[in-house]
């Protein structure tokens, strides 16, 4: 059963996911006022989202108030695409038969089917 702190979390990591994809396609930069107006939230929120991301690694803040993917995400991203004979097996093979019989089919494998 999901609690009301579940569905929360839920909640702010799918708008974390939303500033990833944002930043993502405008590689020049994004002010907070912009991720704000874009998925509807505060602007405190959407600093308070900008800061997590920061804080992991994903984003960095730049002068005039910008924030870009961090380059070492980037980089990251740009493996796991150039090497995709190294993770494909794991997803589709006994690892992904492991977390069906272990989770069944709840909605977060469907999510991420390949």
């Amino acid at each position: 059963m999901q609690t009301r702190g579940s569905r929360r979390g839920l909640s702010t990591a799918r708008a974390a996911l939303q500033v990833a994809w944002l930043l993502a396609a405008r590689p020049e930069g994004v002010r907070a006022d912009h991720i704000a107006e874009t998925l509807g939230k505060s602007v405190s929120t959407a600093y308070n989202l900008l800061a997590s991301l920061c804080d992991e690694g994903v984003a960095e803040r730049h002068p005039g108030g910008l924030y870009r993917l961090s380059q070492a995400f980037r980089d990251t991203v740009a493996w796991y695409q150039k090497n995709e004979s190294w993770w494909r097996p794991i997803k589709e093979g006994e690892f992904r038969a492991y977390y069906e019989r272990t989770y069944g089919q709840r909605k977060v494998l469907k999510a991420v089917q390949a």
